[in-house]
């Protein structure tokens, strides 16, 4: 008999897929909530990362500062030892002037 012809249907039983249905979508739920929590947690992460990494830029330019002030102030004491070298000479050349006069 045929379904046309008022014969019975020969369905499967449907009865446990519904079950599955659900396991199924409270799988995808709980992998979907685990995923936003692991990207949650990475974004914190990267978070402090770039704080990290701003402090350490900060760092290096205040150290950049030091070393260029450091360098300034080292080439004005050769230049000022250079000139107290030149009056030194200076004078020692006064000095061995005045004598052998």
């Amino acid at each position: 008999m045929s379904f046309f012809d008022g014969g019975a249907l020969n369905t499967p039983d449907l009865s446990g897929i519904s079950d599955g249905i659900v396991r199924a979508a409270a799988t995808r739920d709980k992998h979907r909530k685990n995923t936003a929590k692991a990207t949650m947690r990475t974004a914190q992460e990267l978070e402090r990362v770039i704080l990290a990494l701003n402090a350490s830029l900060e760092v290096a330019r205040n150290a950049k500062e030091d070393a260029d002030r450091a360098q300034r102030l080292s080439t004005g004491i050769a230049i000022a030892s250079l000139a107290i070298a030149g009056a030194s000479m200076v004078v020692a050349i006064i000095a061995v002037i005045v004598t052998l006069n």
